[in-house]
């Protein structure tokens, strides 16, 4: 199951089986509710993703979910020096 488009959900068992388009610019976070649905975006570049995953680690309360990213980050990345 490929997808194409900017934002899409899948349930948590389903995740799995997802093939990216784009998995280095592809996040994920949890939608709320109790259904167990992942929510995922594909920014239009890594570098906007990076900003948005870091912005949104420094920002989020207890318990917020946050943007995940499919590739891992590097340590360094996202942060404006």
């Amino acid at each position: 199951m490929r997808q194409t488009k900017t934002r899409y959900s899948a349930p948590v068992g389903r995740c799995a089986e997802l093939e990216h388009s784009h998995p280095d610019r592809t996040a994920h976070k949890p939608l709320p509710g109790i259904f167990g649905d992942e929510e995922f975006r594909v920014w239009p570049t890594r570098l906007a993703m990076t900003k948005a995953v870091r912005k949104g680690q420094q920002t989020a309360m207890i318990g917020q979910a946050t943007w995940r990213p499919i590739v891992a980050l590097g340590e360094t990345e996202g942060y404006d020096y």
